[in-house]
């Protein structure tokens, strides 16, 4: 797919060419800066995400006595705030919640969601969050258990709770695992908003919800398919492995067994708890946006974010890492199961043609949504040394290039995810480890 660049300038706060407004495009963002993350984050920004209000920016960082914590820098005011993590209960073990999976905001910007990284280093795995009003860490499925996972029975039984989720009103969806010693369940609990308050820390009588987590769906699989929903711990575009639709009815859920041909996309309905959908995304899907001459076999879903309460935006990318189209996307209709592809690389002749130095063919690598959902906002970079913003409206057509970093301006920096947020007025987007702020147009 080739891509159209119209070009006017806008005085920002470092020298830059920005997307002129298309009528056609419905395009209703108009940027008015771009910040490398590196000038906020002291150290690595791997864990950075934007707010839903596009205030604040939360990651994992130290502070003035290099303890490690999360920390929160406010755009308006230009501040940051370090809390370092609890280090033991009070029986004196080790809390593990350092080198997060993800960090997720609730959608009232006061409380962010620690994903703890239990499956990449073998260890317990509870819901934490970290209130950043009163800058305190709360266990709200707090086991009594706080060490390594191991596999001699020890350990069997223990809940491995992981994926947490918000829902756009505030409940906090997550999937728990357990290991029974011969099996391996799947659940999909939630912690309502309205069950109680988030009212005590490690070391007092109570922690967290005043109701226990409620079950919403058991998505065991008799096949050989355990520890399939996940978010990895290398990045993600969207909102990752899973995701709340807007009316609260609906979940979606990445599902991503060890075959890789067998992932899809699971919907599971909130009230019933049924899974309603099991759409396959197999190697053949992301044929029908690639050229001939890619090789297939690597590509699995991402991230996922709802565009509209029916239609699901959906990423793929090729995790063998082949020096090949290796991120593309589709919307997903839920009421055909019909996917369709958002790019369209089929007529690119052949991989010389894409990696020429001249070529003008989108090579998209990480993207998240505009607040209305209508465009997949994502950076390209072919070359590494070569960066650009572009925009395309997720029912496919042409891109446009919002942002083009001059010659020798663009850096590679290691964020690993794409995030959003708005205020109304005021949108911000990080993508690719560059901080855009837009003025929402009317």
């Amino acid at each position: 797919m080739k891509r159209i660049t119209i070009l006017f300038t806008l005085c920002l706060l470092m020298p830059m060419m920005g997307l002129a407004q298309d009528d056609e495009s419905d395009f209703d963002l108009e940027l008015i800066n771009v910040q490398i993350i590196s000038e906020i984050v002291d150290g690595h920004p791997g864990t950075s995400v934007i707010s839903p209000d596009g205030t604040m920016l939360a990651y994992e960082g130290a502070d003035d006595t290099n303890e490690r914590g999360i920390c929160v820098y406010n755009f308006e005011i230009v501040d940051t705030t370090c809390t370092p993590y609890l280090q033991e209960t009070p029986e004196g073990e080790r809390i593990r919640l350092g080198r997060p999976m993800s960090l997720q905001w609730s959608p009232d910007n006061t409380m962010i969601a620690i994903e703890a990284s239990s499956l990449i280093y073998v260890e317990d795995g509870d819901i934490w969050i970290f209130d950043v009003v009163e800058r305190k860490f709360i266990n709200l499925t707090d086991d009594g258990y706080e060490g390594r996972l191991d596999f001699n029975g020890e350990t069997d039984g223990l809940p491995i709770d992981l994926l947490s989720v918000w829902s756009p009103t505030g409940d906090l969806y997550f999937i728990r695992y357990i290991d029974n010693g011969e099996d391996v369940s799947t659940e999909l609990f939630v912690i309502r908003k309205n069950s109680g308050s988030f009212v005590g820390v490690i070391g007092d009588d109570e922690s967290g919800f005043a109701d226990e987590p409620e079950l919403i769906a058991d998505l065991t699989s008799t096949q050989d398919d355990i520890f399939s929903f996940y978010n990895t711990n290398f990045g993600f575009s969207l909102e990752g492995g899973a995701s709340v639709s807007p009316d609260e009815t609906q979940i979606a859920l990445l599902f991503r067994p060890r075959e890789r041909e067998n992932s899809g996309i699971w919907i599971v309905d909130l009230q019933s708890g049924d899974i309603t959908h099991q759409i396959s995304m197999s190697q053949e899907l992301y044929a029908t946006s690639l050229p001939e001459w890619v090789q297939l076999g690597g590509y699995i879903p991402d991230g996922v974010s709802w565009s509209d309460e029916n239609t699901l935006v959906v990423n793929g990318v090729n995790f063998d890492f082949v020096g090949e189209i290796g991120w593309t996307a589709f919307t997903l209709d839920l009421t055909t199961e019909t996917f369709t592809p958002i790019f369209d690389f089929t007529e690119i002749p052949s991989a010389a043609d894409y990696f020429s130095s001249d070529s003008n063919y989108d090579s998209p690598r990480m993207g998240t949504l505009s607040p209305d959902g209508s465009h997949l906002i994502f950076s390209q970079s072919p070359d590494l040394n070569n960066g650009t913003l572009s925009t395309i409206p997720v029912t496919g057509g042409e891109s446009f290039d919002v942002y083009i970093f001059d010659e020798g301006e663009y850096n590679v920096v290691p964020a690993h995810f794409a995030s959003s947020g708005n205020n109304g007025e005021i949108a911000r987007m990080l993508v690719s480890g560059y901080i855009y702020t837009f003025r929402m147009m009317e």
